[in-house]
């Protein structure tokens, strides 16, 4: 609970929310082709596409992978 309150201050920083970074962080990976998620309704779709239009920084990815590796 720590380290997502960590990582959700890191996006907070960042203006960024963490379900944007959540649905992002697999596509960094070159083996991950896609990500498959569950959405119910026009809005959760709406959201997730919002979600994966705009790219994040790397800056930000090597704050949220020092809290990943380091700890909160």
């Amino acid at each position: 609970l720590e380290r997502a309150r960590a990582l959700a201050d890191v996006c907070d920083a960042a203006g960024i929310s963490l379900p944007r970074a959540a649905l992002q962080f697999p596509l960094r990976h070159p083996a991950v082709a896609s990500v498959v998620v569950g959405l119910s309704t026009i809005p959760q779709i709406d959201a997730a596409i919002e979600h994966l239009q705009v790219p994040i920084d790397d800056e930000v990815w090597a704050r949220l992978d020092a809290v990943v590796h380091g700890g909160p």
